[in-house]
């Protein structure tokens, strides 16, 4: 790129952490981003630097979100100003690009007889949207840019490079990050997603617990499609903020519930987790293990079930992906599906599998416990068998079922008498404050 193309980023000051994540990605791919506060020179005023600055820019990015559509002041002018030079450009032309970087309405702000909502926008959080802002940058032919969609697939969100860009993407075309190759036993981008987490050893069972850090992520799936009876509505996309907390990375297996119940003494009915199992599925995760028992463990662990917000960001991550590995359907080489005769696989054995946050078997394999309870009303023919009994959330998936149980947002219940071999858990610990 012969010249570098200025990048006006109008946004509001709430969102600085995702806008300035993307004035780095920008700077990477080799424009020139410009943003405020930033980009104003020491003693300069705002708003004479703002115009100049729209009004050199190749382009001028609307970040939109709950805040930005709300606020008065700046982010509003901005918007206004590039509306105003965009309605005197040829409509083949792209100046603006409205870019959702959460859920919300695209505002009805006008000028010069021209409106955001006349304009195409894309979502931050939608499959395939990277690959339209580099279009509309025109650097789908650029080398680094051909490497990031490489590195992360085509179907690859904004939100998904803003929130994990590879420390080495630049040297993808020399050989510096080979891509997976299917029975790989530790994919590269596996082993550079481990080593950008922090981990803490649970000195109680020995497992691997990922810290999660506390912030924003999208939730829901409004595409899940209806499977079971016992299938709760899913939500449509929705911004949720959790605090810091600690995951198991893998399931809990045979061989570490066996422990616990030495340890405990815990009685429990013979179908559940057995005190003598083949060897080879001493890493399988411990099923036909009741709410309950499941929580009797984490407690002994040191923590609990995790919630059902929790679990889904673990599992997918910040950016709504629908699979721990993004849009792409499922293969046998993601997760562990659709074998109705089938039967689990140890914990871990599906490295592509991985999610945004290094936890593994979120999708398929079993269905896992979370802590929380449904308050939707169960409509027949649950209804009557589940009358006064307090239902809890299930996600993920299992080996028995289809693809599209896989996906993270699905929501489903079970009772606490409920036991069934395709289903599991994992513990979450909370983080020091």
């Amino acid at each position: 790129m012969s010249e570098k193309q200025q990048i006006f980023l109008a946004h509001a000051s709430e969102d600085r952490t995702q806008v300035r994540a993307l004035y780095r990605l920008l700077v990477s791919l080799g424009t020139a981003p410009w943003i405020a506060p930033d980009s104003i020179p020491v003693g300069r005023q705002w708003a004479p630097e703002i115009r100049r600055a729209i009004h050199e820019s190749r382009l001028v990015i609307a970040c939109l979100s709950p805040h930005s559509i709300q606020k008065r002041g700046y982010v509003q002018r901005e918007f206004r100003l590039a509306l105003d030079l965009c309605a005197e450009m040829p409509g083949s032309d792209t100046f603006l690009l409205p870019l959702r970087l959460y859920p919300c309405p695209v505002p009805e702000i006008q000028v010069s007889g021209l409106s955001l909502r006349d304009l195409q926008w894309t979502d931050a959080f939608a499959g395939e949207s990277l690959r339209s802002l580099l279009g509309a940058l025109g650097m789908l032919d650029d080398q680094y840019a051909r490497g990031l969609l490489t590195v992360y697939g085509d179907s690859c969100s904004i939100l998904t490079a803003l929130n994990r860009e590879p420390r080495s993407v630049r040297t993808y075309h020399t050989g510096g990050i080979p891509m997976p190759a299917p029975g790989d036993e530790m994919p590269s981008f596996v082993k550079e997603l481990e080593a950008s987490q922090s981990f803490v050893v649970n000195p109680v069972d020995g497992s691997r617990l990922v810290v999660i850090p506390e912030g924003e992520f999208l939730m829901g799936d409004p595409d899940a499609p209806v499977i079971f009876d016992n299938q709760l509505p899913s939500q449509p996309h929705h911004v949720v903020s959790t605090r810091s907390y600690m995951i198991s990375q893998h399931l809990v297996t045979n061989e570490q519930f066996t422990t616990f119940r030495a340890e405990q003494k815990v009685e429990t009915t013979v179908q559940a987790s057995r005190l003598h199992y083949p060897p080879e599925l001493a890493r399988h995760p411990v099923t036909n293990v009741t709410w309950g028992e499941a929580a009797a463990y984490c407690e002994w662990a040191g923590g609990r079930l995790p919630t059902e917000e929790e679990w889904e960001k673990a599992a997918r991550g910040l950016d709504g992906r629908p699979f721990p590995w993004g849009w792409r359907e499922p293969s046998d080489q993601d997760c562990n599906f659709g074998s109705p005769n089938g039967h689990t696989t140890e914990v871990g054995q599906l490295p592509q599998g991985i999610s945004p946050f290094a936890c593994y078997d979120c999708a398929g394999n079993v269905w896992e416990w979370t802590s929380s309870a449904t308050s939707q009303r169960i409509e027949a023919p649950d209804a009557r068998r589940h009358k006064g009994e307090c239902l809890y959330i299930v996600k993920g998936g299992a080996f028995a079922h289809p693809a599209s149980c896989c996906r993270a947002g699905g929501r489903y219940y079970g009772d606490t008498h409920t036991r069934s071999a395709l289903w599991g858990f994992r513990v979450v610990v909370d983080a020091p404050r």
